[in-house]
């Protein structure tokens, strides 16, 4: 079921709070045209349902999760300003997803303290940027994408265990950026058309870097602090690097790391 806010110029807040018995909740916030703006908060309760969407115009969004057992948040923002913001904190399990279509963009997604989650962004058009921060999350997943003009991204997961990380950038300025601290994490970076760059950083053990960049100023730096001892699993860095620039930087700190480089 949608509500519909059709104020114009109208900043709209949603807050839902459950009882002791710990109550599901859910809030959903339609606006279309002109100033937008549109926040929910969930706390406390069995589970816990967000979105927000909107069309046209200053647009800004946001969704805060906190101390709910499960938790899915959906922001999509089609056309101008943009922005968006999700945080989830102190929850059993997590899920947020963020669109953005045409215009200014950014997104930042925060996610805290969860037995397990997953939150994924989409960017088309515009001056992008992203930003993902999960703390303290095993078994978490991560997904960016960003297609058209400024681009950037940075992610970063720590304390975690068991992680993915993706992120894609198709087209300008990207950039790109990963920092990964936890045992067995996988990271994967695609890059294609103009700038490219990537920074990837991962700490412990066991843990998998793989960088594909395709035309354009390329780089990509890999660096990897792992741990010596018996049994320790060993950290993997990969980069392919095809047209253009290159430079490729892999420096690897533990026993029995692999490491490989592809330039053509």
């Amino acid at each position: 079921m949608k509500t519909m806010f059709p104020l114009l110029a109208a900043g709209i807040a949603l807050s839902v709070s459950a009882n002791v018995a710990r109550a599901d909740s859910s809030a959903v916030a339609t606006q279309h045209g002109n100033a937008n703006l549109g926040s929910i908060l969930q706390v406390s309760s069995g589970l816990g349902r967000a979105s927000i969407n909107q069309t046209g115009n200053a647009n800004h969004g946001q969704i805060a999760q906190n101390q709910i057992y499960y938790v899915d948040a959906l922001v999509e923002q089609d056309g101008t300003n943009n922005y968006a913001r999700l945080r989830q904190n102190d929850v059993g399990n997590l899920d947020a997803s963020a669109r953005q279509s045409g215009s200014a963009n950014r997104i930042e997604v925060l996610q805290h303290d969860a037995g397990m989650g997953g939150a994924r962004i989409t960017q088309i058009g515009g001056l992008n940027t992203a930003t993902a921060d999960q703390n303290h999350i095993a078994f978490t997943q991560l997904g960016i994408e960003q297609f058209g003009i400024g681009n950037r991204a940075t992610a970063k997961q720590f304390v975690t265990d068991q992680t993915v990380m993706e992120i894609t950038q198709n087209g300008a300025g990207n950039v790109a950026d990963g920092a990964q601290s936890g045992s067995r994490n996988l990271s994967t970076v695609v890059q294609s058309g103009i700038d490219n760059v990537v920074v990837q950083t991962q700490n412990l053990v066991g843990n998998e870097s793989l960088i594909m960049q395709t035309g354009s100023d390329n780089k990509a730096i890999v660096n990897q602090t792992g741990m010596t001892g018996l049994g320790l699993a060993s950290n993997t860095a990969w980069v392919s690097q095809n047209g253009d620039g290159f430079v490729a930087q892999l420096t690897q700190t533990g026993a029995m790391n692999r490491a490989g480089v592809n330039q053509q």
